[in-house]
């Protein structure tokens, strides 16, 4: 997904951007859950999960994504309205999780129509055999 600017200046080499709110991001809890990778000119920046401090302080491409917000740098500290570089984002794609199920029930019911023959055919050898 690509990131129109104008991009909002936060401070030092800091910029912030709103993405969408539904993607799994850092938290106190869990602070290196995102798994949004940051791209500029198609090439991955970071580190992620990155202090914000640091953020401002040092740059360098480093990110974090927080809530429904990326704070980043670019990888030369540039201002990213300026440089004329594209920003783009990228996330795992959500499946829902009943699309697993049904997935998975597809996925099973021929293993368990095989079992149920090979089964049957055992249990018809096994009688065939003499006591």
């Amino acid at each position: 997904m690509d990131l129109a600017p104008p991009f909002q200046r936060d401070a030092g080499f800091a910029f912030a951007m709103s993405i969408p709110p539904e993607l799994t991001s850092d938290s106190e809890r869990n602070p290196s859950a995102s798994e949004v990778a940051l791209f500029e000119d198609g090439i991955p920046l970071g580190p992620p999960h990155t202090i914000h401090e640091t953020i401002r302080n040092v740059g360098r491409g480093a990110f974090s994504h927080s809530g429904a917000w990326i704070l980043f740098s670019t990888s030369d500290n540039s201002d990213p309205n300026e440089n004329g570089r594209l920003y783009s984002i990228a996330y795992p794609a959500s499946i829902p999780g009943i699309v697993l199920v049904g997935v998975y029930i597809a996925a099973a019911t021929p293993m368990v129509l095989v079992l149920a023959y090979v089964t049957r055919r055992v249990r018809q050898l096994l009688d065939r055999i003499p006591a």
